[in-house]
């Protein structure tokens, strides 16, 4: 045990705790600073890895503007330090990859396998939350008993993904594709529970994509889990129920007045060109249609976020960062679907509808992304990546 444990890095160690200790005690936009949030900084600042090569070169130069010219901005503007601080912290986690280095095929297995951990402890937490009615949807829609929203967690979606494609890869063994179905249907429960449209849509495109090419690979095998597993599904008592809540949120909210906080966006940054350009700093907030008209601090896009408190230099430094980001992980993500699907998702969905973006686990995200675009740069051929 003790040589195994010498082959592992204490910085690596330090990070697996910090983000354990976050998805088992913590909540990924938590309202105060607690033991468990102390724990998860300390953890992570000591497993610090900062890479400040020439590859993180778009990172640095949107964080080297991010964190001065709307910092400034906000300091003059006289903005509560609390919410510049919470508007800060989710801009830093969107720059992981400076901070953490993780270059390799075994670095992006090792956070992958991480993150999916920690969306399967976020869902359990959800789902005990609603321990009460789980066996009712009726009683689903509206707010969590636990005021936390753990599975609008983005490795909660990353989790769900990741064990469907494995279950349904061509190559998986029958005993191992019940096992990663199992796994699966936690975090599927507990998006479920929330309603979340958005993420149930893209879990049920992945899986009818992932049905398409076993189909083509092992057409048995596809056939046999059409033939099973789907009827055993529709015939689970609860599931017409959840479809009915589906399109009972949806005739309620439609869109969530997605439109609507976009016009608010653009009002308030309409009015001045510095406002426009560098947007309105940190901290900044506005009367935010798709949470009733309360005045608060974030949109539910990080597009719209970063045009606000940052400007349109903001939004398009952002741009380059992850075009560029998304550009080289493209030739890893190609061999490996697997991260492709799982990664595509919850970072699309916190670009343009949830608030996901304000999360530690969406800078997970960012930074298993940034994993495969080093990845691609080793100098002996990369294998598939289970």
């Amino acid at each position: 045990m003790r040589g195994f444990l010498e082959h592992i890095p204490i910085k690596q160690v330090l990070f697996t705790l910090a983000v354990l200790i976050y998805a088992c005690f913590s909540s990924p936009t938590p309202d105060f600073v607690g033991p468990a949030e102390i724990s998860v900084f300390v953890l992570l600042f000591l497993s610090l890895q900062p890479d400040f090569s020439a590859s993180n070169g778009y990172a640095l130069i949107l964080a080297c503007y991010g964190l001065s010219v709307p910092l400034i901005i906000s300091l003059v503007s006289g903005y509560a330090p609390s919410e510049i601080i919470r508007d800060v912290i989710p801009f830093i986690f969107l720059l992981m990859p400076i901070l953490f280095y993780y270059r390799d095929e075994k670095d992006t297995q090792f956070l992958g396998r991480l993150v999916s951990i920690a969306g399967i402890i976020f869902s359990l937490r959800s789902l005990q939350s609603f321990s009460a009615d789980i066996s009712n949807p009726m009683q689903w829609l509206g707010t969590p008993p636990d005021l936390l929203y753990l599975s609008n967690s983005p490795e909660v979606l990353f989790a769900a993904i990741y064990f469907l494609y494995n279950a349904l890869r061509p190559q998986e063994k029958i005993l191992h594709r019940i096992f990663y179905i199992l796994l699966a249907s936690i975090p599927l429960l507990a998006m479920a529970t929330l309603m979340q449209r958005a993420s149930l849509f893209y879990i049920l495109l992945c899986v009818m994509i992932f049905i398409g090419i076993l189909m083509f690979r092992k057409p048995r095998s596809a056939s046999i889990i059409i033939l099973i597993v789907f009827p055993f599904i529709s015939l689970l008592p609860f599931i017409d129920d959840i479809f009915q809540q589906l399109s009972v949120k949806t005739q309620m909210v439609g869109l969530n007045s997605r439109g609507q906080e976009w016009r608010a966006v653009m009002k308030e940054i309409s009015s001045s060109a510095i406002s426009y350009v560098f947007g309105k700093g940190w901290g900044a907030e506005l009367e935010n249609p798709a949470v009733g008209g309360l005045r608060v601090s974030f949109t539910h896009s990080l597009v719209s976020s970063l045009w606000f408190k940052t400007g349109l230099i903001g939004v398009f430094l952002s741009g380059l960062y992850f075009f560029n980001l998304a550009k080289a992980a493209a030739p890893f993500l190609i061999r490996n679907q697997n991260y492709f699907f799982a990664l595509a998702g919850p970072l699309l969905i916190g670009f343009v509808l949830y608030a996901s973006y304000k999360s530690l686990g969406y800078g997970l995200l960012i930074l298993i992304l940034a994993s495969c675009a080093k990845g691609k740069r080793l100098e002996e051929p990369v294998s598939s990546v289970p």
